[in-house]
C-alpha cells in the first residue's frame, strides 16, 4: 500500500542512523507527519484507510522508539515537558497550539495503546 510505504520511508529518514537517532523532537515529526498523512485521507475522501496510518505509526514506534521512550520516563514525560513549556511561554497563540498538539498526542497515544 502507498500510504504504508511512504510512512515507513519517511519513518526511517527521521531517525537514520546507526543507531537510530531518537530524540522528542523527531518523535513530535513522525506524529506531525502522520497526522497530516491522517488528514489528507480524510480531505481527499480516503478515510478508509486511516487504519493504515494508526497501524504504521504503531510498527514505527515499535521499531524505533519503544524502548527508547521506555528508557525516558515514558509518555508522560513528554506531557510535562510541553506542559513546563506552557507554563513558560506567555505567548496566548503558541498556547493554544501547544494545547492543540497535547490533544492530538494524547488521542494517537491512547489509539495506539487501544490497538494492542
Amino acid at each position: 500500500m502507498a500510504v504504508r510505504k511512504a510512512l515507513v520511508c519517511i519513518g526511517d529518514s527521521i531517525f537514520r542512523g546507526q543507531p537510530p537517532v531518537i530524540t522528542w523532537f523527531r518523535i513530535v515529526a513522525l506524529f506531525a507527519v502522520s497526522a497530516a498523512v491522517a488528514r489528507e485521507l480524510v480531505v481527499n475522501g480516503n478515510a478508509h484507510l486511516l487504519p493504515v496510518v494508526v497501524t504504521t505509526f504503531t510498527e514505527l514506534v515499535d521499531r524505533y522508539l519503544a524502548v527508547w521512550i521506555y528508557r525516558q520516563g515514558g509518555w508522560v514525560i513528554i506531557i510535562i515537558i510541553i506542559i513546563i513549556i506552557i507554563i513558560n511561554n506567555n505567548n496566548n497563540k503558541a498556547k493554544q497550539k501547544t494545547k492543540n498538539s497535547i490533544q492530538n498526542m494524547a488521542t494517537v497515544i491512547v489509539i495506539i495503546i487501544g490497538l494492542r
